[in-house]
């Protein structure tokens, strides 16, 4: 029981933590080609880093939102509620 719910909650997670990893990943990628050309480039590049983070935290804090509404509509059996 529990080993399903937990493939379960991992194959929903997935799409989500490898969203993550890619920004994160982009950001590290981004100060090290930008970190040769020295101290103001490499600041601006950290900058616009994170204000792309702003968005990115908002999309979370969403999807967070619409996946407990649709694990309840799950759990009641309303599938046309999970489907919206």
């Amino acid at each position: 029981m529990l080993k399903a719910e937990i493939k379960k909650t991992m194959t929903l997670a997935a799409p989500i933590v490898l969203g993550q990893l890619g920004h994160v990943l982009m950001g590290i990628v981004d100060s090290v080609m930008v970190g040769r050309l020295g101290g103001a480039p490499l600041a601006a590049a950290s900058f616009v880093t994170n204000i792309m983070s702003i968005p990115m935290v908002l999309s979370m804090g969403l999807a967070t939102a619409i996946s407990v509404r649709a694990s309840h509509a799950h759990g009641a059996k309303n599938t046309k509620e999970c489907s919206q």
